[in-house]
This record gives structure tokens, C-alpha cells and sequence, in this order.
């Protein structure tokens, strides 16, 4: 919620054949230079032995409701996602099912792990910030392979930077994020403009990317034992 209720600039940087270059039409990170994954990671990620883990992205069989794409419609359009979060058992991680109502889509089960000492699955933050990079992957990649550019050996480093505050009257803890920091990797023989475009027109049409630089004022409702349903008032609350 605190990515949602205050506007974030996001920043990038851009590695061109494992050079850093200027980047245009984006607020530039002023971080140090990120280690190339390729660098730091000499083998893909894997559990540890003998760690017990979950499967954590599941797609649910016979929710798929359109075999392709959908067309475009241009313009703006509302999308509309359902979840819902099951906790069967405290000890163990959550399962939340999403389903996309509008336009009708797939749904998925997503494991999160919140406990202090759970490690069967990422915590909800660590998939939110897979989800900002993996839409913004996703939009490069489109324009990579509509364009037939030659671009290839492509990989990002992404700063997500979350915590927990005292309010001023010493109350509640109060969530905060900061501005996502995208460090983008491309190699290739495409020239160095499009390597440029690709990075901006990826961080213009992110969906996600958009969510965070737009304020959005968050509409929970609380229902406690089946309940009456209590709208949750954050007028009073301190935005951060």
C-alpha cells in the first residue's frame, strides 16, 4: 500500500555491452555501478539442499479463457484482477489465487511464505518486486522482437527498498517505499539509440511502472467472522 499511496519516481541506468551509458527521457540512478547477474551468479538460482520449499506460481488448469492475446483497443481501459488469500494452517505459508475479471483471463495460485522464520517461499514484497521487473521485461522484450532488434544476453539488477516506521505520535508502524532503481543490461550489435529507446519506451509503457509514478488511494474493507463489511478509514493516518 505505501508504493500505491505516494507518487515514486522510478530511476534507471543503462549497460551497453557492459558499459554504463547515459540514459534519456528517465530520471538517471545515481547508484554505484551493479554487478552484471551473469557476474554474480555463475549458475542459475536454485534452493539449497535440503531446504523444503514450495511451488510458488501456479497456473490453474481450465482458467484460461482466450488462447492469444488480446487485440488492442486503444485508449485507456480498466483491468480488473480478483484474489483471494487463503490461510489454511498458520504454520504454514499463504496461498492467494488471482483470476483477471476484465478482460477475462488466466488465474494463478501464488505461495508467500510471511512468517519470521519461514523460507518455503518469498515474502509478498520480494514478489512484488518480481512482478514490477517482469513486467518491465515484458515490454521490452515485445519491442525487441517486433522491431527484430539484435539484442540479446538481456538481464536486469532492480532496487526495491521497503521498510517500517513509528508514525509522529509514536503509534502504529507505518510502511514505506522508495522510488524503484531499474539497472539494465543489454548486449548486442543494435546501436546505441536503440539500446536508449528500448529503455525508455520499456519504462514508459510498464504498467507497473506507471502504477508507482501515479497516487492511488487504497479502498480496504475489513469483515471479521463473516461479518458486516467495515470500509477502513486512512484519512486520519499520516501519508508517507
Amino acid at each position: 500500500m505505501a508504493s500505491l499511496r505516494r507518487p515514486l519516481a522510478s530511476t534507471f541506468a543503462l549497460y551497453a555491452n557492459g558499459k554504463r551509458s547515459a540514459v534519456q527521457g528517465v530520471l538517471a540512478s545515481d547508484a554505484a555501478d551493479a554487478v552484471d547477474p551473469f557476474v554474480s551468479h555463475r549458475r542459475r538460482p536454485a534452493p539449497l539442499q535440503g531446504v523444503a520449499t514450495d511451488e510458488l506460481i501456479q497456473r490453474m488448469r481450465g482458467s484460461e479463457a482466450h488462447a492469444g492475446p488480446l487485440p488492442a483497443s486503444g485508449g485507456s481501459a480498466n483491468v480488473v484482477v480478483a484474489a483471494q488469500a487463503v490461510a489454511l494452517d498458520p504454520r504454514a505459508p499463504l496461498r492467494a489465487r488471482t483470476r483477471l475479471v476484465k478482460p477475462a483471463g488466466s488465474s494463478f495460485e501464488i505461495t508467500s511464505d510471511e512468517r519470521a522464520c519461514g523460507s518455503r517461499a518469498p515474502c509478498g514484497l520480494a514478489l512484488l518486486s518480481a512482478g514490477i521487473s517482469f513486467c518491465y521485461l515484458t515490454q521490452l522484450l515485445r519491442y525487441v522482437q517486433h522491431r527484430r532488434y539484435d539484442v540479446r544476453a538481456i538481464r536486469l539488477v532492480q532496487y526495491s527498498p521497503y521498510a517500517l516506521e513509528p508514525s509522529a505520535s509514536a503509534g502504529p508502524l507505518h510502511g514505506l517505499a522508495g522510488p524503484v532503481d531499474t539497472h539494465l543490461f543489454l548486449n548486442g550489435q543494435a546501436a546505441p539509440e536503440v539500446m536508449q529507446e528500448l529503455l525508455f519506451y520499456s519504462a514508459r509503457t510498464c504498467f507497473l511502472h506507471a502504477a508507482l509514478a501515479s497516487p492511488f488511494e487504497p479502498q480496504l474493507t475489513l469483515s471479521l467472522n463473516g461479518g458486516e463489511s467495515l470500509p477502513i478509514d486512512f484519512s486520519h493516518r499520516a501519508k508517507n
